[in-house]
């Protein structure tokens, strides 16, 4: 995968960054446009083009696509906290589906080729435990709803070929700032922040039986493979979970963390809150048979092993 012009929005958070620089290092010429809400331009290569933008100033963006001959759209941009979502509808819904419907049209007349959508686990609720993605969507939080409107949007539209690739909880350090604090963090992101700051305590969602609520963690570096295999397929339409297909519990993360740095917290064990499941899991089987993927880092140990010193 060489020599493709590629325009990544949201491309200075934490996947966008790190995909970005990716695909950068394999010869792409890459544009990133971030309205840097929760994102950071110093995350990114020097070489990349960057440009301070919000999806919605879509007048800009079309001279940067049609100036730059962009042939490839990944879709990071948007809102992704479900607690939050439940406390600011209009916001999530403005974010997620009218911007990105706004975003999706100005593409049409241009030089695009493929749109690749970054939805969420978050579509499908939490009717059951695993999840194929032919499956009911039920979501229970305002973030997979308004993630699951603009899917349905663009399987009416079919102007471009387009992905939509359903992540799971994306993990691995990379790019966390201890010194501020963030919504949107993830386990690993509030640990490592944790020990920094020399925290007691540590808490862990759970059910009222105060069991570990569970996830379907992926590798960023994993989730970075699967993108890149999805830019190179010839499918028109597709729809695609991007997960392990098993759950780990949070606090089997926590235990992996404690080893690696020597540290013990005290567990708290929290009632996860409203729209926040308990357990979901992918079914991965379209995803290995379309692409015989192999994950590199499918355990907590791997997972863990995988954190590198942090200076931004």
């Amino acid at each position: 995968m060489l020599n493709k012009n590629i325009l990544i929005t949201g491309g200075a958070g934490y996947i966008g960054s790190n995909l970005s620089n990716f695909l950068n290092k394999k010869k792409n010429k890459i544009f990133v446009i971030d309205d840097l809400s929760s994102g950071k331009k110093d995350r990114l290569d020097k070489n990349i083009f960057f440009q301070k933008l919000c999806i919605s100033e879509t007048k800009k963006i079309t001279k940067l696509l049609i100036e730059n001959n962009i042939s490839i759209v990944i879709h990071l941009a948007g809102k992704i906290n479900a607690q939050e979502s439940q406390k600011n509808k209009k916001k999530y819904f403005k974010s997620n589906y009218f911007f990105s419907k706004k975003l999706y049209e100005t593409l049409i007349n241009t030089k695009v080729k493929k749109f690749i959508f970054a939805s969420s686990a978050a579509v499908y609720g939490d009717y059951k435990t695993f999840f194929k993605e032919t499956d009911k969507t039920n979501p229970i939080n305002n973030y997979g709803s308004s993630k699951l409107k603009f899917e349905k949007y663009l399987k009416t539209k079919k102007k471009i070929n387009h992905a939509i690739l359903r992540f799971f909880n994306v993990t691995g350090n990379y790019y966390i700032n201890s010194n501020q604090n963030s919504k949107n963090d993830s386990v690993i992101q509030k640990l490592y922040k944790a020990y920094k700051k020399k925290n007691k305590f540590f808490y862990i969602s759970s059910n009222k039986k105060k069991e570990s609520t569970r996830r379907d963690f992926i590798h960023i570096e994993d989730l970075i493979s699967i993108i890149e295999k999805v830019i190179n397929d010839k499918t028109e339409y597709l729809t695609l979970n991007c997960g392990y297909g098993k759950s780990i519990a949070i606090s089997e993360i926590v235990n992996e963390f404690e080893k690696k740095y020597k540290k013990r917290f005290k567990k708290i064990f929290k009632i996860k809150k409203t729209g926040d499941p308990f357990e979901v899991i992918a079914d991965t089987e379209k995803l290995n048979k379309l692409f015989n993927f192999t994950a590199k880092y499918n355990s907590s140990k791997k997972i863990i092993s995988k954190i590198k010193s942090i200076k931004n």
